[in-house]
């Protein structure tokens, strides 16, 4: 009888580590033909070399890796090219593809939230592919949105990715303006830099993409959190579907990450 062996799906970095676990549970469970595999990041060139030699199947990239794949890579979806940078690896033919996942993943967890994006004013703090992510929700209906990237330069070019019939406004960290256009904010996204805790107010809602300890000041002063499990489990989820070709529910994912985390 014909047997198809599991094909090595890579966990690339091995701060990832800790995503061995669920994700052998789940593809166990599911009967998902993948083993799952922690693998150091190294030299990036050699490193791809290698996934594509050894026909692996994809490829789960940690964050602080997430700048140094894309430039190595010939094949990029549209979202990893604009943001220069690489969460997933995942086979087409003989060659790896790299797509940028997390903006869409951001997407489905704030709907999933349930947060009234329509007509809401979002502000997003910060640089970089966190910031170019969290940069894709304001299509859910905002009116307004606020960049406050490291510097002027860098929140022009995230202030590009908003609709043209939106209310946009770009600055650097430093600007005093932020101050006014904060008091004016109901979703603020930390995708790269923090505020200062007492410019949280009852008011806000926060989504922490770098979990400090914004959550339990925003709670605190009566504030709103939206939790980050949500987008990670959508994550998670879309990154195994463009690996494996298969689709799976968001509930299962979600269940699994608060098993594995004790959220």
């Amino acid at each position: 009888m014909y047997h198809t062996y599991p094909r090595p799906l890579a966990i690339l970095g091995e701060d990832s580590a800790d995503l061995l676990a669920p994700l052998e549970e789940f593809l166990q469970e599911h009967q998902v033909n993948l083993t799952p595999l922690v693998i150091p990041y190294k030299n990036p060139r050699s490193l791809t070399l290698a996934l594509s030699t050894l026909e692996f199947a994809g490829a789960i990239v940690d964050p602080s890796h997430w700048g140094g794949l894309a430039s190595h890579l010939e094949r990029l979806n549209g979202a990893a090219r604009d943001a220069g940078a690489v969460d997933t690896l995942s086979r087409m033919g003989i060659e790896l593809s790299g797509s940028f996942l997390l903006g869409e993943a951001l997407q489905l967890g704030l709907e999933r939230s349930l947060f009234q994006a329509k007509g809401a004013r979002l502000m997003i703090l910060g640089s970089g592919p966190l910031a170019y992510a969290a940069a894709s929700v304001a299509r859910q209906g905002f009116s307004r949105v606020v960049v406050a990237a490291d510097n002027l330069p860098e929140a022009e070019r995230l202030k590009k990715v908003f609709p043209a019939n939106l209310e946009r406004y770009s600055l650097s960290l430093g600007d005093s303006a932020l101050l006014s256009l904060l008091e004016r904010t109901d979703l603020v996204i930390q995708a790269g830099h923090t505020l200062p805790t007492r410019l949280w107010q009852p008011y806000h809602t926060v989504l922490d993409l770098m979990e400090t300890e914004a959550a339990t000041t925003v709670q605190r002063v009566g504030g709103h959190v939206i939790s980050p499990l949500l987008i990670q489990a959508e994550h998670l989820r879309l990154q195994l579907e463009q690996i494996s070709g298969q689709r799976f529910q968001s509930e299962t994912f979600l269940e699994l990450m608060h098993r594995h985390t004790g959220m």
